[in-house]
């Protein structure tokens, strides 16, 4: 068919909008676009839209909500009939209110009902009427505190809602809040304790026995202490141990940190997790972040992170783990009495 037959048959094309997926102002998609019924009209799309030619195999057509591929017209022998999820704007997640009962923490493995706990550290599931003002309180008392992270949770709500739709809401998941005993709460005495930071298992595979410590936050007042030593530990104990003896049994824990931040990786070395090596490329962050430039025409904004990885398996922990952390978590507890 020449173009000029296939132009004739446009009047008679059938007008859909092609999937356009915009983040930050890249468009992923062209805007609307004509479908035909058979390879006669598809040519004629061809010829009044170029790119079409280019990409037929790539490209798919929404049509009345679902995905069309006819391969007797297009000659193909696939069909890809994923259809992306409505991008729907609502209004920001509300996290459950612990005044209104119980929180579900909705999480695969057990977890234990007192918490995991020492003489001076208590791990408890994170509950955000309870623990979120106190950390964002003491956060934005230091400049930079979350320039690190690779989501941006110094921007009001996003801890809220990240901690509900990333860990409370994914069952593989499981958010904690880490209390200080040793400086308690006089507004909030039922807390125990301070409210010193964040801590959290992220995708745990139970199918294969691992899961990944993560975010990990200690708030300035609470840093250079005894907490992240006893909060991380309690959390290794958990994981490593066999649940025989109240842990999860997991067979690997990996941590995972920005490589230009050498505080987050010289604690996870400290706790005698093993570095494994750089993922690189492994996140899209925010421009504002510490990162790396990607090419011309990347499909994505923001910069680009590498991630250290890091890990204690189940024979590191029975060999020398289990002893060196026990010792990490005695000797803060020493220097702690030795200042009081």
């Amino acid at each position: 068919m020449s173009h000029a037959d296939a132009k004739n048959r446009l009047p008679t094309a059938k007008t859909v909008e092609m999937y356009s997926k915009k983040i930050d102002g890249y468009a992923g998609g062209y805007g609307t676009v004509l479908f035909f019924e058979n390879q006669a009209t598809i040519d004629a799309m061809a010829c009044k839209f170029p790119f079409f030619a280019g990409h037929l195999s790539t490209w798919s057509l929404v049509v009345d909500g679902g995905w069309y591929a006819d391969l007797t017209q297009t000659k193909m022998s696939f069909v890809n009939l994923y259809k992306p999820p409505a991008l729907v704007v609502t209004t920001p997640i509300q996290p459950p209110n612990h005044e209104d009962g119980p929180i579900d923490i909705n999480f695969q493995g057990p977890f234990p009902a007192a918490g995991l706990e020492t003489a001076l550290v208590k791990v408890v599931p994170f509950i955000s009427s309870l623990h979120t003002q106190p950390i964002m309180d003491d956060a934005n008392t230091q400049p930079g505190f979350f320039q690190w992270m690779p989501l941006p949770f110094e921007q009001p709500g996003f801890l809220d809602a990240w901690m509900e739709a990333e860990m409370r809401q994914d069952p593989t998941s499981i958010g904690l809040a880490i209390i200080d005993k040793t400086k308690p709460d006089a507004q909030h005495p039922e807390l125990g304790g301070g409210v010193a930071g964040v801590i959290g298992l992220y995708r745990t595979s139970f199918d294969n026995l691992m899961t990944e410590i993560g975010p990990v936050m200690i708030t300035p007042p609470y840093q250079r202490s005894h907490v992240s030593v006893h909060a991380i530990g309690l959390v290794l104990r958990w994981c490593l141990e066999l649940p025989s003896a109240g842990g999860l049994g997991l067979r690997r824990v990996v941590w995972t940190g920005n490589p230009q931040n050498a505080a987050t990786i010289k604690v996870a070395k400290k706790m005698g997790l093993v570095e494994e090596g750089v993922m690189r490329w492994k996140w899209v962050i925010p421009s504002d972040k510490p990162g790396k430039k990607s090419r011309d025409g990347d499909p994505l904004p923001g910069v680009g992170r590498d991630s250290t990885m890091l890990a204690m398996c189940w024979d590191d922990w029975e060999t020398r783990g289990r002893e060196h952390v026990a010792r990490l978590m005695h000797d803060a507890e020493v220097r702690l009495k030795q200042t009081a």
